[in-house]
């Protein structure tokens, strides 16, 4: 393949994104700037389910179920915690290098990830937010 038909990781992050919007069954929104694509739940803060990072090839979920990150692992992934401090972010793994292929190989596996990401967000959320 020439350099010309490799997507910009650009193009790449928002492929990304669009698989995971139909893989929340068209939930969630996306809000997209310079540095991210925050698909979210509802609007202000603590509205991010997933976040596509381009630039730092990282797309990351909140997986509150072990089970699901041992899924996760036992699949050849290897999502990071990076021991957030704030309670909102404990649960925050980063998964880097995933690609649309990872997803679409791995359908049934994120289509839970985004589930569980979409009801831990949507049960944390200060009230009023």
């Amino acid at each position: 393949m020439r350099a010309s038909q490799v997507p910009s990781k650009q193009t790449q992050s928002r492929l990304i994104a669009q698989k995971i919007v139909e893989l929340s069954s068209k939930v969630l929104s996306r809000k997209e700037n310079a540095k991210y694509i925050a698909l979210k739940v509802g609007d202000g803060p603590y509205s991010n389910v997933v976040t596509v990072r381009g630039s730092k090839d990282t797309v990351t979920f909140h997986i509150p179920s072990e089970n699901l990150e041992e899924q996760a692992i036992a699949e050849g992934f290897s999502p990071e915690d990076r021991n957030a401090k704030r309670p909102f972010f404990k649960h925050k793994r980063y998964f880097h290098g995933l690609t649309l292929t990872d997803l679409q190989r791995h359908e049934p596996l994120f289509r839970s990830i985004v589930k569980n990401s979409m009801d831990y967000v949507s049960r944390h959320r200060p009230h009023g937010k």
